[in-house]
C-alpha cells in the first residue's frame, strides 16, 4: 500500500528498520459485512436499556466481604462530564466534572448540530494520577487534566478516544484517530487511521505513532486491504441515511452528505475533525483500537520493556509494537476473539482480554498464555447470571486473583473469584422511569484503587469512615 498522509506526522524518534514478526499469524479474510453493519448500528449509546427485571437493581447489589477484594472504585458513566470514587458499599467519596469541551466538539456542533453524537457529550473514560489528578478522556474531541478539585491542569483539543496509559517516565499515551488517504488499484481510498499520540506530563505532544505504518508491510496487510476495499460498498448507504435523515433540516442533510462524499474521494482538507466524527464506527474505522498498555519489562522472545500492546478491534487481535521500530512483532485472537476489548499483559506473565463475543452473543473473560498461545482460564458467566456486552467493556486482575468486569451493555461492574463466584456487584442508576422504557448510564470500565494510594490527598479520615 502506497499511502499520502494529509493530518498525521510520524515520530520523530521512530527507526526506519523493521524487524521481524514474532509468532504472527497471516490472515488475509474477506471482510464480515454483516458483522460492519451490525457494529455500525450498535454506535456508542450513552445510556442502556434497562431490562423489566433489573428495574429495581441499583448502587451496590451484591457484596461478599471475605472474597471481594477490598479497595475504592473509579468509574465514569458515558452520559455526564463526571468521574465518581466510591467504596465498596457504594458510598460517593470524591467526584470530578468539568464543563470543559474540546474545539472539535464545538466545530461539529456549529456545523451539523442534527448530527452530533450523544457519546461527544460525555465523558469516555478516566485515569487517576497521583495528588488526586484525574485524566480524562472526551472522545474525540479532548484529552482534559484536572487537578483534584476540579480544576483544569491543561486541557489538549485532540480527537482521543477510548483508552490512555501511563509510562515508567510519566509519558502519556493516548489512542487517537484522524483522516488519512491512500491508493488501491489507481483510486484514493480515505480512512481513519489510529494513532498512538505521546504526551509529556504537562501537557505537550513530544510524538506520535500510526497503525497503519504498523501494519503496513506486515503478514496483515491484506486484511488491511480487505477492510479499505469494503469501504467503496458501504458509501451509497451512508449518504442515503445523511440525505433522508428525518430530524434534521434539508441544509445539514445535504451539508453532511456533500462533505462525507468529498472526504471519501480524499478532500478533507479543512475540515478533517468534522469528517473524522462523521467516519468513527464507519466502515472507514477500520482499525478502531480500544486500549493501549505501556509494558513494563522484557518479555523474551516476544517483546521488550517499552513496547505497547494494543486491542485493534476491527481485526478482533491483540497485537503489540515495537517502540522502536513502531512495526507490530506480535498478535494474537484472530479466529478466537470477537470484538475484544481491554488487553492487559498480567505479572504472572500472562494476557486479560474482555472479548466481547460479539457474533456468539456471549461475552467472556479469558487469560492467554503468550508463549504457548493457549487460553488458560476464561469466564463465561452462568445461565443464572448471563454475561454479555456486544460492545465496549473492561477487566481488571485484583491483587488477590479476582477480576473486576465493566458489563457496559447492562451498566453494570461485578468481581469475580477465579471459581466464577460473583463477590460483588454494582449497576449505575436509573436515569428516568416512566411510562416507557427506563435507561441507566453506560459504564465503560471500573477500576479498583488502593486506599493507600488516594489516602495523601483524599484524607485518612475519609479513607478510614469508608472502612478502611
Amino acid at each position: 500500500m502506497r499511502a499520502t498522509s494529509i493530518w498525521i506526522r510520524r515520530v520523530a524518534a521512530l527507526s526506519a528498520l523493521a524487524v521481524l514478526l514474532l509468532g504472527c499469524e497471516a490472515p488475509a479474510p474477506e471482510i464480515d459485512i454483516e458483522k460492519q453493519r451490525q457494529l455500525e448500528a450498535l454506535g456508542y449509546v450513552t445510556t442502556v436499556p434497562v431490562t423489566e427485571g433489573h428495574r429495581a437493581r441499583g448502587g451496590v447489589t451484591r457484596y461478599v466481604r471475605r472474597l471481594a477484594r477490598d479497595g475504592l472504585n473509579l468509574f465514569n458513566s458515558r452520559e455526564q462530564a463526571v468521574a465518581r470514587l466510591m467504596d465498596m458499599e457504594g458510598r460517593e467519596l470524591h467526584r470530578w466534572s468539568s464543563e470543559e469541551t474540546g474545539k472539535a466538539l464545538k466545530r461539529f456542533r456549529e456545523m451539523l448540530p442534527s448530527f452530533l453524537p450523544g457519546y461527544l457529550l460525555g465523558w469516555n473514560h478516566v485515569e487517576l494520577l497521583g495528588g488526586g489528578d484525574l485524566l480524562v478522556i472526551a472522545t474525540h474531541h479532548m484529552l482534559l487534566r484536572l487537578d483534584r478539585l476540579s480544576n483544569v491542569v491543561w486541557k489538549l483539543d485532540i480527537s482521543a478516544h477510548h483508552d490512555v496509559a501511563i509510562g515508567p517516565d510519566g509519558n502519556i499515551f493516548v489512542l487517537v484517530d484522524g483522516v488519512r488517504t491512500t491508493e488501491l488499484d489507481g483510486r484514493p481510498v480515505a480512512f481513519q487511521d489510529d494513532l498512538i499520540l505521546i504526551v509529556t506530563p504537562l501537557g505537550k505532544v513530544a510524538g506520535e505513532l500510526s497503525l497503519f505504518d504498523a501494519f503496513s508491510d506486515t503478514e496483515w496487510d491484506g486484511a488491511i486491504e480487505a477492510r479499505l476495499a469494503a469501504i467503496e460498498k458501504t458509501i451509497p448507504e451512508r449518504l442515503e441515511q445523511f440525505r433522508e435523515a428525518p430530524s434534521a433540516p434539508d441544509r445539514e442533510r445535504m451539508e453532511a452528505a456533500r462533505i462525507f462524499e468529498a472526504a471519501t474521494r480524499g478532500e478533507y482538507e479543512g475540515v478533517e475533525d468534522v469528517v473524522n466524527i462523521l467516519f468513527h464506527t464507519d466502515a472507514q474505522d477500520i482499525f478502531h483500537a480500544n486500549s493501549i498498555q505501556v509494558l513494563e519489562r522484557d518479555n523474551p522472545g516476544l517483546w521488550r520493556r517499552g513496547d505497547l500492546m494494543i486491542s485493534v478491534r476491527e481485526l478482533d487481535i491483540v497485537a503489540v509494537i515495537d517502540h522502536e521500530s513502531g512495526k507490530v512483532i506480535w498478535t494474537w485472537g484472530e479466529g478466537e476473539l470477537e470484538g475484544q476489548h481491554h488487553a492487559t499483559w498480567l505479572g504472572d506473565g500472562t494476557v486479560l482480554v474482555f472479548d466481547n463475543g460479539t457474533r456468539r452473543h456471549y461475552s467472556r473473560i479469558v487469560k492467554l498464555d503468550p508463549h504457548r498461545r493457549q487460553i488458560v482460564w476464561e469466564y463465561r458467566g452462568t445461565r443464572k447470571s448471563p454475561f454479555f456486552s456486544a460492545a465496549r467493556g473492561g477487566c481488571q486482575e485484583l491483587g488477590n486473583g479476582n477480576v473486576l468486569i465493566a458489563e457496559t451493555d447492562t451498566g453494570r461492574a461485578f468481581e469475580v473469584t477465579p471459581g466464577g463466584e460473583i463477590v460483588w456487584e454494582f449497576y449505575t442508576e436509573i436515569l428516568e422511569q416512566g411510562e416507557g422504557d427506563a435507561a441507566r448510564g453506560a459504564l465503560y470500565r471500573m477500576t479498583r484503587i488502593d486506599p493507600a494510594d488516594v489516602a495523601g490527598w483524599l484524607g485518612r479520615e475519609t479513607v478510614r469512615a469508608s472502612g478502611h
